[in-house]
């Protein structure tokens, strides 16, 4: 029987007392594509078709793409405006100084084969053509490095403002009826995943081996999380999924269409979450601290010295597979992933047969809160998205 466990991955909403804010959303999920999320057989110290040596690892940063590579493990969808993506590790940490990426011995972080992770951004104009803009490779060697990542979308500009056609062509002034509408030259950007393993090893021997991967962008958190094995080993396969929480603003909610939300019926968008996985199913909850046992979901500030904060409710719709609506009053409250593998199509092109679940994450507030019922400042609060897989 397969054992879960659960990461979280922290929602920010923040909330101000002023209403001259123009809002956009960033979105960053996961496609399989042609990737792979099961267990990865990771193979011997050396490969020369499928492996680099710390001496060329730069040699990745060329025109040459990987994404047939066994390392591939799926591609990333951005939409939103202009943004850096991180790359960290979420961990476990082996027991190296070398500040790499590794695969780590489940419960042995002294047992670890390296790798570094290439990316490939290309973006999918209007029409469905692909432009391959960079042309190279970046190459994340490190966690904390970055990769920058244009705009991409479907907004529109407003009659003399620069904009883009179907094709991406422009910037041109849009005249109303010159087709440079779009405020974007994408309306995707995608980004291929390949890790690719060195030749450092230690205590490499036959077991399973795992990795977890955070990239973190302006409204962004997502989490790779990898399973490998070398040989043989008894037990159960460690995961494979990818989990994301995303903003559905750039940065603030209005406190003047805040106090508005007074119901599920009008309440407003907070963000979204999305699991997919090739092997585990899973369940998503949702809490109000890092732990995982409160659900006091609350704006809070320091105004004048003195803590000031004021409630809110939290509810999650269930889209995919589809559910009841329900306010989050208690963390034993969870939404499972489909029962079974299922087929989903692709922004970019082709399907996935994975489990799935999607939802959206929605606030709202008690009626009879006013513009003037607490001090003006800027109040922040943090949902926590919580999985266990099975």
């Amino acid at each position: 029987m397969k054992v879960g466990r659960h990461i979280s991955l922290a929602l920010a909403l923040i909330a101000i007392s002023a209403s001259s804010l123009t809002l956009s959303a960033e979105s960053l999920f996961h496609d399989l594509s042609t990737g792979n999320l099961s267990t990865w057989n990771l193979g011997t110290t050396a490969s020369s078709t499928y492996d680099v040596w710390s001496t060329n690892i730069n040699s990745l940063a060329t025109g040459t793409e990987y994404y047939s590579y066994p390392g591939f493990v799926g591609r990333l969808i951005y939409q939103g405006e202009g943004n850096t993506l991180t790359v960290l590790n979420g961990g476990p940490v082996a027991s190296s100084s070398n500040g790499r990426f590794y695969f780590t011995g489940i419960g042995r972080v002294t047992r670890w084969r390296e790798f570094v992770i290439v990316l490939r951004v290309k973006g999918l104009t209007q029409d469905g053509g692909t432009v391959d803009y960079v042309g190279t490779n970046h190459v994340i060697s490190s966690p904390g490095q970055s990769i920058p990542v244009v705009g991409a979308g479907t907004q529109t500009v407003a009659i003399g403002e620069p904009g883009y056609n179907s094709a991406g062509s422009g910037p041109v002034v849009y005249n109303g009826l010159n087709g440079y509408q779009y405020k974007h030259r994408f309306k995707y950007l995608w980004i291929d995943v390949v890790l690719m393993r060195t030749e450092k090893v230690r205590d490499y021997k036959n077991s399973f081996y795992e990795t977890y991967i955070e990239i973190i962008g302006n409204g962004v958190h997502a989490v790779i999380t990898k399973a490998g094995e070398r040989g043989s080993p008894s037990g159960t396969d460690p995961m494979s999924y990818v989990f994301s929480v995303e903003r559905a603003e750039a940065s603030a909610i209005p406190f003047s269409d805040l106090i508005s939300r007074t119901s599920m019926a009008n309440s407003h968008l907070a963000g979204y979450v999305n699991y997919m996985a090739s092997d585990w199913r899973a369940r998503v909850y949702f809490a109000s601290n890092s732990t995982g046992t409160a659900t006091d979901f609350r704006f809070s500030a320091t105004v004048n010295g003195i803590n000031r904060t004021f409630p809110y409710y939290v509810a999650f719709v269930p889209v995919q597979p589809g559910g009841t609506t329900r306010t989050i009053n208690s963390t034993s409250i969870t939404f499972p992933t489909t029962s079974s593998p299922v087929t989903v199509s692709s922004p970019i092109n082709g399907t996935n047969t994975v489990y799935i679940l999607r939802g959206e994450l929605r606030i709202f507030v008690s009626a009879g809160m006013t513009m003037t019922s607490i001090p003006a400042e800027t109040y922040s609060s943090a949902i926590y998205c919580f999985v266990t897989t099975y």
